[in-house]
């Protein structure tokens, strides 16, 4: 997808911010599970069991076709 001539993109992750200690991000690692805190802290959105659109076909959110995915 195309992103517009005036956006744009930054990415900051736990690593760019010095006041996030590596004792913080253990625990949190743990208490969060693996997908939601390389979500929340690294800006990777992996596959999970609660995911709404199948991982496959990205763009079918933006087909307005309407089709079934896998047509």
């Amino acid at each position: 997808m195309a992103r517009a001539k005036d956006w744009k993109l930054v990415r900051a992750t736990a690593d760019d911010r010095p006041h996030i200690s590596k004792q913080f991000l253990t625990g949190e690692r743990l208490s969060r599970g693996e997908a939601t805190f390389m979500r929340e802290f690294y800006c990777e959105f992996r596959a999970g069991r609660t995911q709404f659109v199948d991982e496959r076909y990205p763009q079918a959110i933006f087909d307005t076709n309407f089709k079934a995915l896998g047509e």
